[in-house]
């Protein structure tokens, strides 16, 4: 039996003491090994800087959509029969109307996702992180700016009163809706691209 991998590894040195371990099973897929003290793995990204940025844009919106549905709330779910305290949810996929329109709350929660995604979709080729990290970055400004910006907009309080509960619960919420979407928008790539 044969237990070694069906490809090659190649190490490289760069300057500056940066080394790069390669495994290519098909000459396809790379792995980079960064330096120590920066982020690890990196991934390659699959094949988004090949598509134009409005379908990238499109791709970005139906993954930000996906991701509430699915990750987003996942989390809330869990969260929700978790019960800790001060981090209680309501029960997932919430349909309480939201003004002016009396949309349920979920589908605005999804529109407001697509946009997110909509713009991750465009500034991923520029990104070089990877993509979980950025797609977690991603979540973490969503929240920031639900906590401040939309806060202020509706009266609310703003970073959740103060109350680090609450900022965790949203913080964890949107950090995991962010990695839905870079975990589903290069799978919606892959597809537009092999279709």
């Amino acid at each position: 039996m044969n237990l070694a991998p069906a490809g090659r590894f190649r190490v490289k040195f760069a300057p500056a003491g940066r080394a790069q371990v390669k495994f290519a099973p098909a000459g396809r897929n790379r792995v980079n090994l960064a330096p120590a003290g920066r982020f690890g793995l990196n991934e390659e990204k699959p094949a988004m800087p090949a598509l134009q940025a409005p379908y990238r844009a499109a791709l970005g919106f139906v993954a930000g959509v996906v991701s509430t549905l699915t990750f987003h709330q996942a989390m809330w779910t869990l969260l929700h029969y978790l019960a800790i305290p001060g981090m209680l949810m309501p029960p997932p996929f919430p349909m309480v109307a939201m003004p002016p329109f009396g949309v349920p709350l979920i589908l605005s929660l999804a529109f407001w996702a697509g946009l997110y995604g909509a713009v991750y979709g465009v500034l991923l080729p520029r990104l070089t992180v990877p993509m979980w990290l950025s797609g977690l970055v991603l979540g973490l400004i969503a929240g920031l700016v639900g906590m401040t910006v939309v806060a202020a907009i509706k009266g609310m309080p703003i970073l959740a009163g103060g109350q680090p509960a609450g900022i965790a619960r949203s913080l964890l919420i949107n950090g995991f809706w962010g990695i839905g979407v870079a975990v589903i928008l290069p799978v919606l790539a892959r597809r537009r691209q092999t279709a």
